[in-house]
């Protein structure tokens, strides 16, 4: 799915994209100067999920809000209450809870 960025649009995949979910998580706030309460961004970025027994679980995050996220992860993964997220391949870390899950999605919330 496009999202349109000052005109041009930005593939899910685009670094524009993975430059917005990156300042989204570092700032916890949106980037562009959108006005609507926590606006879903579709996306498609690399993440891993440290476990704490030190195991790391590779997943995908598929939508972002200044809120939280949708990650895609294996349908079998036990996920914790709470948890490291990090994006791929930077590192870059957010604590978040978990919030619902259904199969192979699970929504988190940033803290």
């Amino acid at each position: 799915m496009d999202e349109t960025k000052g005109g041009a649009r930005m593939d899910e995949t685009s670094p524009d994209a993975i430059e917005w979910v990156e300042r989204l998580f570092l700032a916890g706030q949106d980037p562009h100067e959108e006005r609507r309460r926590a606006p879903r961004r579709p996306v498609a970025v690399p993440a891993a999920i440290a476990l704490a027994d030190g195991a790391t679980l590779y997943c995908a995050i598929r939508d972002v809000t200044a809120a939280g996220a949708r990650l895609a992860v294996p349908k079998e993964a036990k996920l914790p209450e709470a948890f490291d997220l990090a994006l791929l391949p930077k590192g870059l870390t957010r604590r978040v809870s978990l919030k619902w899950r259904r199969g192979q999605a699970a929504g988190v919330a940033f803290l």
